[in-house]
């Protein structure tokens, strides 16, 4: 946990003196800081400064394309997106109000699923910088999705066979309609695949 100390400091490297700063206090795993430019939040990520760079392009990319749920992080004084301190990189962006959504409530799921689409839309023609890398991302994805899906259908199957839950069939519905949903999102993948959507 960053010392209030520490953070004045980090905020330096924005141009914004400790007499600007207020209150600063953690939420979840980011600092919501009140300052005269109005509540900001800084967060630091274990990336590289490689993968770091490609994700801010990311944000910059969708923000431009009008998909502001989020917002790409603010430069520093000297124009950099990030601040390397230690073994970490610090990031500082405006503050977005909202809450953590639940998942286990329909219409904050749909909400969510929504929002992720319109990210998805807005990010179409986004392009990593190096020839070949976008193909690369894309073949992990398949293989990834491919292997949650295989860990699925082993986890219900050994489910199944628990002596706990063998004799209850409430969770079957449930577990079919989740393997279903997993097996449209495949088949909707290998055929983007297939038909070169993805790299087009």
């Amino acid at each position: 946990m960053l010392a209030h100390r520490e953070i004045l400091s980090l905020l330096a490297a924005w141009g914004i003196p400790p007499e600007t700063v207020g209150a600063i206090r953690p939420v979840g795993d980011v600092f919501r800081v009140e300052t005269s430019r109005g509540p900001l939040n800084l967060k630091w990520s274990s990336r590289s400064a490689r993968q770091l760079l490609l994700i801010v392009r990311g944000l910059e990319y969708v923000y431009q394309k009008g998909f502001h749920a989020c917002a790409p992080p603010l430069p520093t004084a000297d124009g950099r997106p990030f601040l390397p301190h230690g073994n970490r990189h610090y990031l500082l962006f405006p503050w977005i109000e909202g809450k953590k959504a639940s998942f286990a409530a329909r219409p904050e799921l749909l909400a969510a699923c929504r929002t992720l689409a319109r990210f998805h839309v807005a990010a179409g023609g986004f392009s990593a910088a190096e020839p070949g890398k976008d193909l690369h991302i894309w073949q992990k994805l398949f293989s990834s999705f491919a292997r949650r899906q295989r860990q699925l259908e082993e986890s219900l199957r050994l489910f199944a066979d628990h002596e706990l839950f063998a004799p209850s069939k409430n969770w079957q519905p449930v577990a079919a309609y989740y393997l279903a949903l997993a097996s449209f999102a495949r088949r909707l993948l290998d055929r983007l695949k297939t038909e070169g959507g993805l790299f087009a």
